[in-house]
């Protein structure tokens, strides 16, 4: 998995990696909280949403394993002003993102793929990052 950060550049839309491919699909996502509604347009179908706090969250999911030039990614979001911002991502291959659940204390997420590996991801206001991962299987 590759690690990476970017900003948003206008007040709906989060900028993100370029995908390799020229069509570039669009997915609404609407984030609704106690705190705050946004919604932004992502590069990838959406499988999976953790809430981290009341102002970041963590967004996976992907193409699978079609080679559709799909990312199969997961995305840490904080809370702007007007828009989620981007803060860091993480990239897993041909291996879509199906699972997150986040640590009520501590600044970790479970991230499952539809590969059937398990990873535990490490997050701060900036950064996402893998601290383990167990792979299950033959």
């Amino acid at each position: 998995a590759k690690d990476g950060n970017s900003s948003a550049k206008d007040t709906n839309k989060v900028s993100e990696p370029p995908l390799k491919k020229e069509k570039q699909p669009s997915e609404l996502l609407e984030v609704t909280t106690l705190d705050f509604r946004r919604r932004m347009l992502l590069s990838f179908p959406p499988t999976a949403l953790a809430l981290l706090s009341k102002s970041r969250c963590l967004v996976g999911g992907g193409g699978g394993s079609a080679k559709t030039g799909v990312p199969n990614r997961a995305i840490l979001y904080m809370n702007g002003s007007t828009t989620l911002q981007q803060k860091g991502f993480l990239d897993f291959g041909d291996d879509r993102v199906v699972g997150l659940c986040a640590h009520p204390k501590e600044d970790l997420v479970i991230c499952t793929t539809a590969g059937g590996n398990t990873h535990i991801l490490r997050f701060t206001d900036t950064d996402l990052k893998i601290a383990g991962t167990v792979r299950l299987g033959k």
